[in-house]
């Protein structure tokens, strides 16, 4: 899908504004800027919980979109309290890149997501230093007020760079901003509340800090467990729904009509067919046993970031299932 101009500029934009941050960045280090080994040791260690961050993030669905979460604010609260600003961009756009390497992510993406970032901390880092006057000495409530503050910056920053680029290919800004806007908040103020703790052990017992980090680490996989449980009841709810929608169908041509549209939209597919066994195609497949054909509903076209797994197996052949009787009742 080419993308309009409006949505070009923000990529471009956010590309541009990123690349100042990065360069302002290491031109401190240039100039003398330098890590003791505590530094060192936690920028090392975020770094590399950033990547998996981005690597296995936490999916949100709503429908039939769905939307990749992270812990970023918590990360970035203990960065701030522990490690200079730009050392915290130079470690955020190196973390960024390597896991959209990783991913394969279309080079615009990539370049969108990487510039968005960077944009984010070097504001989140900014707004910091200017409430707290710096990292050094030891961290006081004024220190962790703009912890906090520098957090809900990268949030609102992270936020609006996504909507713009979606209310530019044509989403409202209520639905671009605003939805699902309640459980990200939810989200980041916890990882926020869990890392201030984090970042006061770390400070005051440097020797800790892989041991530290572990309530951030069991807070994502309770998180991830909500998650699943809440997009679980979902799909269930879903095929309750398209149950009805489909045996409530006359005629075969309705009856088809409601498995196709059910099966894209609960499984969040750009490509849905019925056809005959030796016809079918696609990623995942299921079969229609009717008393005078045999039919294959199969689905394809779903993002990569989110590749079909058993659970999606198991509700197509719920469908398939649903749909065989369907239409063996709309062929009477």
């Amino acid at each position: 899908m080419r993308l309009p101009w409006r949505a070009k500029s923000v990529i471009v934009g956010a590309a541009t504004v990123g690349a100042v941050a990065l360069a302002l960045a290491v031109r401190h280090f240039a100039e003398g800027l330098t890590l003791n080994g505590d530094q060192i040791a936690v920028v090392s260690l975020f770094g590399a919980l950033w990547v998996t961050s981005w690597l296995w993030p936490l999916v949100i669905y709503r429908g039939e979109q769905s939307e990749a979460c992270h812990l970023d604010e918590g990360f970035l609260v203990v960065m701030l309290l522990l490690v200079p600003g730009p050392a915290i961009v130079v470690t955020v756009a190196a973390a960024t890149v390597m896991a959209q390497a990783i991913r394969r992510r279309p080079f615009v993406k990539a370049v969108f997501n990487t510039g968005q970032m960077v944009c984010s901390v070097w504001a989140g880092s900014a707004v910091y230093g200017l409430i707290a006057h710096g990292s050094g000495g030891a961290i006081t409530g004024t220190h962790i007020l703009g912890a906090i503050t520098g957090a809900a910056v990268l949030f609102v920053v992270n936020s609006l760079s996504v909507a713009l680029v979606l209310v530019a290919t044509g989403e409202t800004w209520r639905s671009a901003f605003l939805e699902g806007a309640d459980i990200r908040v939810l989200l980041d103020a916890g990882s926020v509340a869990v890392a201030i703790p984090t970042t006061l052990a770390i400070a005051a017992y440097p020797w800790a800090l892989p041991i530290a980090v572990v309530p951030l680490v069991v807070l994502r996989q309770v998180l991830a467990g909500h998650f699943e449980a809440r997009h679980d009841r979902g799909r269930l709810r879903g095929l309750f729904e398209a149950t009805l929608d489909i045996t409530r169908s006359m005629g075969t041509q309705e009856t088809t009509d409601a498995i196709l549209r059910s099966a894209r939209e609960l499984l969040r597919c750009g490509e849905v067919r019925l056809a005959g066994r030796r016809e079918a195609s696609g990623e995942l497949q299921a079969g229609l046993d009717l008393p005078d054909n045999s039919l294959v509903l199969s689905v394809s076209g779903r993002s990569r970031s989110e590749p079909f797994d058993n659970a999606d197996q198991a509700l197509l052949d719920a469908l398939a299932a649903v749909g065989a009787t369907a239409l063996t009742n709309a062929a009477l």
